[in-house]
């Protein structure tokens, strides 16, 4: 018996044999070749030259060229890959790095140049990856999974999704999800071009399937909870499949778009190696089908719970002897494993899923063990007991408390350790835990508690079923935070848009604010600070001037030594300034950034050449723009402010839903720095970049707008981002009669494409 080739055996193949093929682009910039992909891998493989075969090194890349070549150079080198988000709470990551015994943490060699190694062969027995998931023990489990079912299992995917080199995928579940796995695997398995987009959270349902069509997208492993909210109808002709698994689709939506797509629908734990299972979905599909067991895998039930074996199944929890016992075990000398989940077999001797015998769940294809949400809330000194549960897409905990509410800073505690899937964003307190005759729990009686605070008015009725059909939620209740089900500005503009149609006006501002049906039945009909007057933003500006610090004394002219000084440059408009002033000036450029500088100097390369320049030499300072001085020392914030001959203030939060509350630090407090730092030191000019939506989002709107206009009308100011601009531009006038009128104030208005490279803004629109 031949040993089957590994993936990175088959990735090197495919670029000798295809090298100019694109293998990876990101949707309105990089395009990678196969031979530039495993060039890029093999820089990482470099970093692992002189470890031990199957040492744990550890992943954490977004998205990206950085992520897949990493796997890849890991897997060239028989290492096994321990998989991060970024995303998680460091303390997490941290936690798991320890748990897994990291080795080496590979770190991004994007700009490297290396010669192609060539990958080493070994046992199928050799681990590929571990990959870690929400455990019932109160701390996440480490799942290690072998190369021997990895590449049987995608080559089988490759054909029953009808994969080829023509194929262009879209790459949507996260790194630390393992469909990403497969999400890689099939598109390179198969020759074919791996496609990142913009987040999905930027586009209406019917935007995301005009940016398929514009992308030309033919195939996407697409969540459940996605396919759900988009009609059918509207499939572009360039999508040919879909992929479905994780959660329960709809059956009406299964059959509907099996009328317009080649529809697969998979199942397989993480604990068996992605997917175990697949079946094709037709248009008369009525219960959530799990398919036939791949070749390598078998299935069969006892006691109604759904046991895999095969070479897939992975070898153990790391750390988790008493659990792995439980859980996997050899049946005639297979790797066999206990799913928890819970099955049966129809009339035509197909299983059905059913559910879980545990009290685990999964929420957006992530299967999640409440224990350890509960386990973390419990660490909070006022909180006595407490119990999570799944309803429809939201999650509730209920907590005995003392406190007559849950406490302040348990949200920001949770953060420091879950991801933000896993925290609660329903919160229910109760004075004693109701108990059944076992002394567990009655999950029962807590749900009777919600049923109890459900609607009471007609207004509450009203609002509460406009959110259930936004947010396709019919278990939505009237207590539930209508952004903490993963609603984003679109989601809230349609839903303002249908309570308009019936009568009721509520404004963006008062949804942030009051973010359930119950509260904002309470609030309706009110302003409640969407509109405010030129008085009370003056009253705001008077404020912020006050916290203004004196102008340097000694304020020494150099004009011959220039230094420019520039924020936001990681974003769209700030990386085109950026390359402006990089084309058009020598003088030396220093880019206040956020996090980490080496990860913020890569963002800003690329864009850069999004814009279509060449790059060119500038500096990054680490800096948080609303701190006190950046968050510097006074030796370097002094240092700044005597180098500095110019600034560039480009930063700011643009979000047209978010309150004046919300966007008060980045957009007022933020720009209070900046006129402190320039008149501290030596003098200094200041561009302040404003927005046309200080005239256009405010009444009486002016027949023309000026640069040179003042914000002098008297005028109602609409929304926080325009009445944040608005007092942020009154600031920067008032200090500027101290800094004797060097600050230029410019409006931008509509952010278009680059004309010479058709490079767009994410989030394209007026500014």
């Amino acid at each position: 018996m031949s040993i089957p080739l590994t993936l990175a055996e088959e990735v090197f193949r495919i670029a000798k044999s295809c090298p100019d093929e694109i293998a990876f682009e990101e949707l309105g910039g990089d395009r990678v070749s196969y031979r530039e992909l495993w060039l890029a891998a093999s820089a990482f493989a470099r970093q692992m030259e002189t470890l031990d075969h199957s040492t744990r090194v550890a992943l954490c890349f977004p998205k990206g060229l950085a992520f897949i070549s990493s796997l890849l150079g890991a897997w060239s080198q028989g290492m096994t890959p321990v998989i991060l988000d970024p995303d998680w709470p460091l303390e997490r990551r941290n936690q798991i790095m320890s748990d897994a015994e990291v080795s080496l943490v590979l770190q991004d060699l994007s700009s490297e140049q290396s010669s192609a190694v060539t990958p080493k062969s070994f046992s199928p027995e050799t681990p590929a990856y571990v990959i870690y998931s929400s455990g019932s023990t109160g701390k996440p489990k480490g799942v290690l999974v072998p190369h021997a079912g990895l590449v049987s299992m995608l080559s089988q995917q490759v054909e029953a999704f009808r994969m080829s080199v023509n194929t262009r995928s879209l790459w949507m579940h996260g790194v630390a999800f393992d469909a990403s796995i497969s999400d890689v695997g099939t598109a390179l398995l198969s020759g074919a071009t791996l496609c990142l987009g913009n987040s999905v959270d930027q586009f209406s349902p019917r935007d995301f399937l005009r940016y398929v069509e514009r992308s030309q997208i033919s195939h996407i492993d697409i969540p459940p909870s996605l396919l759900s909210i988009l009609n059918a109808n509207e499939a572009p002709l360039c999508l040919k499949s879909l992929v479905i698994g994780g959660s329960v689709c709809p059956p009406d939506q299964v059959r509907a778009w099996a009328s317009q797509v080649h529809l697969v629908n998979v199942y397989g734990p993480t604990e068996a190696t992605v997917c175990s299972s697949m079946i094709a979905c037709g248009t008369d599909w009525d219960e959530p089908l799990i398919g036939n067991a791949i070749e390598g895998i078998s299935y069969h039930v006892e006691n109604d719970e759904l046991i895999i074996s095969g070479d897939g199944v992975a070898f153990r929890y790391l750390n988790q002897e008493a659990l792995s016992a439980q859980k996997f075990f050899l049946s005639e000398g297979v790797r066999s494993f206990k799913t928890g989940d819970r099955v049966r077999e129809n009339a035509q001797g197909q299983l059905v899923f059913l559910g879980r015998l545990d009290r685990q769940f999964k929420k957006q294809g992530k299967l999640i063990s409440p224990e350890e949400i509960e386990a973390r809330i419990c660490q909070h000194c006022d909180i006595h007991e407490t119990y999570v549960s799944l309803d429809g897409v939201n999650l509730r905990a209920w907590i005995q408390t003392d406190l007559d509410e849950p406490p302040s800073g348990l949200r920001s505690q949770l953060q420091k350790d879950l991801p933000v899937w896993m925290i609660p964003t329903h919160w229910l307190v109760v004075d004693q835990m109701p108990r059944l005759s076992s002394g567990k729990i009655d999950a029962e009686m807590l749900k009777e508690i919600c049923r109890s605070k459900e609607v009471k008015t007609p207004s509450e009725s009203l609002i509460l079923e406009t959110m259930r059909e936004i947010l396709n939620f019919p278990d939505f209740g009237i207590d539930d935070d209508f952004f903490g089900t993963g609603a984003d500005s679109l989601s809230a503009m349609r839903f303002l848009a249908a309570m308009d149609a019936k009568g009721i006006y509520l404004t963006p501002d008062g949804l942030h604010r009051h973010r359930t049906a119950r509260l904002l039945s309470a609030h309706y009909g009110l302003a409640d600070g969407y509109e405010r007057s030129n008085d009370e933003l003056l009253a705001e500006v008077s404020l912020a001037t006050k916290r203004l610090i004196p102008v340097s004394a000694d304020r020494v002219q150099r004009e011959h030594i220039s230094h420019l000084l520039l924020t936001g440059s990681t974003g769209f408009l700030g990386s085109a300034i950026l390359g402006e002033m990089l084309s058009r000036s020598e003088m030396p450029v220093t880019c206040l950034v956020r996090g980490n500088v080496d990860e913020a100097e890569a963002l800003i390369r690329r864009k850069l050449s999004y814009h279509g320049y060449n790059g060119g030499r500038f500096e990054l300072m680490q800096g948080e723009l609303t701190e006190p001085q950046f968050g510097l020392s006074d030796n370097d914030w002094i240092a700044l402010s005597n180098k500095c001959s110019h600034i560039v203030h480009s930063a700011a939060a643009l979000n047209s839903l978010a309150s004046y509350d919300d966007l008060y630090d980045a957009n007022v407090k933020g720009t209070e720095t900046i006129l402190n730092l320039q008149r501290t030191g030596r003098a200094k000019k200041l561009s302040y970049i404003s927005t046309l939506s200080v005239f256009v989002d405010a009444t009486p709107l002016p027949e023309v707008c000026l640069e040179s206009d003042f914000l002098d009308l008297n005028t109602q100011v609409y929304g926080g981002y325009a009445q944040t601009k608005w007092v942020a531009e009154k600031l920067v006038r008032r200090s500027s009669v101290d800094t004797m009128g060097v600050t230029h104030i410019l409006r931008l208005g509509l952010l278009t494409g680059s004309a010479k490279t058709a490079y767009s803004a994410a989030n394209d629109g007026f500014t």
